[in-house]
Parts: C-alpha cells; sequence; structure tokens
C-alpha cells in the first residue's frame, strides 16, 4: 500500500481506517500464529539423535555424522614409557582340559589340499579361559509341627514348631 492510498482512507473517515487498522492487525495475527508455527516445525527437524531423546533410528538414512568433538592430545597411545606390562600367565598343563588344534586343509596360495602326512610345528598357543555356568543349589525346609498327646504327662494339645527349622529360616519366613 503506498502513501498516498493510505491518505485517501484517512481522508475518506474514521470508518475507513477502523476498517483498515483491523484488517491489519487480523493479518498480522494470522502471520504471527504461522511465524511460530514455523520456528516449531524448524526446531523439531532440527533435532536428532544427538541432541533429543530420539532413537537413533528415526534420524535417517542420510545422517552425517561430524568429526569427534575432542582432538588428539598429542600424546602417544599407551603406558608410559618404562612402564613393566602385565600379561596373565598361561596355565600349567595339568589343568587345560581339552585342546584343539587348528591345521590349514589347504595351501594358501596354490590352494592344493594337504594330505595330512606334511611336517608341522607349533607355531603359537593361546589359551581360552572360560568361566562356567553357575547352578543353583536349591533347599526344600519342611517345617513339621508336632501336638503333644493328652495322655501324655503334661499333654496341652498345642502344636510346636521345630526350633531349628525356627533358628535357621525364621527370619526368612517371619515365624
Amino acid at each position: 500500500m503506498t502513501r498516498e492510498q493510505i491518505t485517501a482512507i484517512f481522508d475518506s473517515g474514521l470508518e475507513a481506517v477502523l476498517v483498515l487498522t483491523l484488517g491489519l492487525l487480523e493479518k498480522i495475527a494470522t502471520l504471527q500464529k504461522e511465524n511460530e508455527a514455523l520456528r516449531e516445525k524448524v526446531a523439531s527437524l532440527e533435532k536428532d539423535s544427538t541432541n533429543s531423546s530420539k532413537p537413533p533410528s528415526s534420524d535417517g538414512p542420510k545422517k552425517e555424522r561430524g568429526s569427534p568433538k575432542r582432538g588428539s592430545s598429542g600424546r602417544k597411545r599407551g603406558g608410559p614409557k618404562g612402564h613393566v606390562g602385565k600379561t596373565r600367565e598361561p596355565a600349567p598343563p595339568d589343568k587345560i582340559q581339552d585342546t584343539v588344534d587348528h591345521k590349514p586343509s589347504e595351501c594358501e596360495h596354490c590352494h592344493q589340499p594337504f594330505s595330512g602326512t606334511e611336517p608341522t610345528h607349533a607355531v603359537e598357543t593361546r589359551q581360552v579361559l572360560e568361566i562356567p555356568t553357575i547352578e543353583p543349589f536349591v533347599w526344600a525346609h519342611l517345617i513339621r509341627d508336632v501336638k503333644a498327646l493328652k495322655y501324655a504327662e503334661a499333654a496341652c494339645g498345642k502344636g510346636v514348631f521345630s526350633r531349628l527349622a525356627r533358628q535357621r529360616i525364621g527370619a526368612l519366613f517371619r515365624l
């Protein structure tokens, strides 16, 4: 809208100015809502699994990984010079339960199969230690009661739990 158009509306009276002003205010409110919606859309598009709680699978296939944030510290990897390393000592032969012999079946150059009569020698020995699975040991505690017979001396007829059971597992079962 030009300056002359605004002046013409002003000259035509108060009602024309009010209509123009209300129309402009309505347009401003509409644009503000659109602006806010677009800001939210841009913010959601900028989010990925590295800066929100979204899972990595929602990043899409074109997710480019940036370079690591930290640069090189300038130090070499490993322990300091002169540091004595520690290596697990191999198990003694009497502690080895099984030996697996790995021999090539064919020449890696010409792919000619070996007959099995060729002389071999051990190049390297590696030991694998595996911790066996732990199986729980299950006890069944039978807690018995005994009623005093009425014909016996001091027979009250009340049930009595085993004192040993009370001592051993009473805390577990709140006896």
